[in-house]
């Protein structure tokens, strides 16, 4: 009863043209108080999911979303026990989680990325054809759902319709009316313009939003993406440590199961896992620029340095490092494989393959951003594939593994519209200028061959090399039969002379085949 009189009052507080009167914002205030303190009071399943589905309803308002935030209850949303859960409650902690993030002018500027980006995609896969209005909308429910006034809006800047043979397809639309349409919303929140900001600090929308969005706007989002950022990696990190001292104690105590204590165990643990918050971070990134450079200054041990500090140990909370959670999410979370052997195998080996699944969506997310980030990010997987197996042979190789399936996701996702397997100019100079080549045959020339999963590690690792080989190698052996010892001999001056990228990808190219006959 509960659970059905939240869900109806949160229908009331938005619903338009439902007939019910709104509510007043002090109303909507007090009703967010109300929803905290269940947070606090750990209800039953139905109580809690009407309180979030309220909460969801209340944090479209971004002066409640902040509000809300201010007074822990993202902390409060993260730390659910496993006890109170209820299907679907990670996704509606994902939608209150972007409710957060989005005021009105950063959601349409997502929306119009998304929809450009939508466009795209839909665009290659209909062999280069603009797609009709129906499959444009059929694609774009969820956009649709998130908000339906913001995203007429965004699809009116954003969009235009082109009529192609006696059918009506939708194309992007003209750039400027989006910054007309931007800067008209902006001077509608009515900032004041005298107020500075954060001085060099990347920010969501900033890019698109030119001249109409003002510093001091543009600092409160950055404040609200940081306390959302810095909470999610927080949890991440306790939830990854979690599970390691669960497999830990999973594999001391696979012959002395306790079904009483193992089931009291896992019901106070949060309801929201590490890969549910892997793919919150995943999500914030594709969606807010500032979201990866977040990710790429944090350090692991400057996280742990706040988990210290929150519990009290201020001495260690200062603690600093290297170590990028971008290269932890590469060497420690791509490789997780269960060695959990009795009842508790096929669970613990979900649970880990989700994670590594969760974190090569993150590593993926990040790739597709900025060539700042690109960059780096490039720079940590040609680290990791230089490195060397530092671990047993078996995590190095799933390691290799996840790494070869990310590149290989990574090259083939700019795809011409004509050619799937032909990746964009742009990946093939970033590849080769990080030297991710070389980097896949050093990888290669590490693995032990008595191994039993070389040869699908192999295969996988060849796959990405195959791509970037055929797109940016030298001509095929029958194009180079008429002049034989002198063609060849006529590539070393020119590889010399600067064309080392041919030379570098030949080499790679033989380098691969000539270990694997011996």
């Amino acid at each position: 009863g509960a659970g059905a009189g939240a869900g109806a009052g949160a229908g009331g507080v938005t619903a338009e043209g439902s007939g019910a009167k709104p509510v007043a914002d002090d109303h909507r205030a007090a009703l967010l108080r109300v929803c905290l303190d269940i947070l606090d009071a750990s209800p039953d399943a139905h109580l809690l999911q009407g309180a979030l589905q309220v909460v969801a309803r209340l944090t479209k308002s971004h002066s409640l979303a902040l509000s809300f935030l201010q007074q822990g209850g993202l902390k409060k949303l993260l730390s659910s026990p496993q006890s109170t859960a209820f299907p679907g409650q990670a996704s509606l902690t994902g939608s209150i989680i972007r409710h957060l993030m989005e005021d009105q002018n950063s959601l349409l500027v997502s929306m119009q990325s998304e929809i450009r980006s939508l466009l795209t995609s839909l665009t290659a896969r209909n062999s280069g054809r603009l797609p009709s209005v129906r499959s444009f909308l059929a694609a774009s429910a969820a956009l649709v759902q998130r908000d339906p006034a913001t995203f007429h809006r965004a699809v009116k800047s954003s969009c235009k319709i082109v009529e192609e043979g006696g059918r009506k397809t939708i194309a992007p639309g003209d750039r400027k009316a989006e910054d007309r349409l931007n800067q008209s919303t902006a001077s509608a929140l009515d900032i004041s313009h005298d107020k500075g900001g954060g001085e060099g600090e990347p920010t969501p929308g900033r890019a698109s939003l030119g001249g109409g969005r003002s510093r001091s706007h543009s600092k409160v989002m950055l404040e609200g993406m940081h306390a959302v950022m810095g909470q999610l990696l927080v949890h991440l990190l306790v939830g990854i440590r979690d599970r390691d001292k669960a497999a830990s104690k999973e594999g001391e105590d696979a012959m002395q199961v306790d079904d009483n204590k193992d089931a009291q165990e896992e019901q106070n643990k949060p309801a929201i896992t590490a890969a549910d918050i892997l793919r919150y971070i995943a999500e914030l990134v594709r969606s807010y620029p500032g979201c990866s450079h977040y990710v790429m200054k944090h350090s692991v041990e400057a996280v742990e340095g706040e988990i210290l500090a929150a519990s009290g140990d201020k001495g260690k909370g200062e603690k600093k490092g290297a170590t990028s959670l971008i290269s932890y999410v590469i060497r420690e979370v791509l490789p997780l494989d269960s060695t959990v052997a009795g009842a508790k195998a096929n669970k613990a080996a979900v649970r880990d393959a989700d994670l590594s699944r969760r974190g090569a969506a993150l590593v993926l997310a990040m790739l597709s951003k900025g060539p700042d980030v690109r960059r780096k990010v490039l720079g940590e997987l040609v680290a990791t594939l230089n490195l060397g197996p530092t671990k047993r042979m078996s995590l190095h190789l799933r390691m290799l593994q996840c790494i070869a399936d990310v590149l290989y996701s990574f090259v083939t996702a700019k795809a011409h519209s004509t050619n799937s397997q032909q990746p964009a100019p742009e990946t093939i100079r970033v590849t080769l200028e990080a030297k991710v080549p070389s980097a896949i045959c050093a990888a290669l020339a590490s693995v032990d061959l008595h191994h039993p999963a070389v040869s699908k590690v192999s295969a996988s690792l060849l796959r990405p090399l195959d791509v970037l080989c055929e797109s940016a190698g030298p001509p095929p052996p029958e194009e180079r039969k008429a002049g034989d010892g002198d063609a060849q001999a006529g590539d070393k001056p020119e590889a010399e002379g600067g064309a080392v990228e041919e030379a570098a990808v030949d080499t790679a190219l033989r380098a691969p085949g000539d270990w694997m006959e011996t």
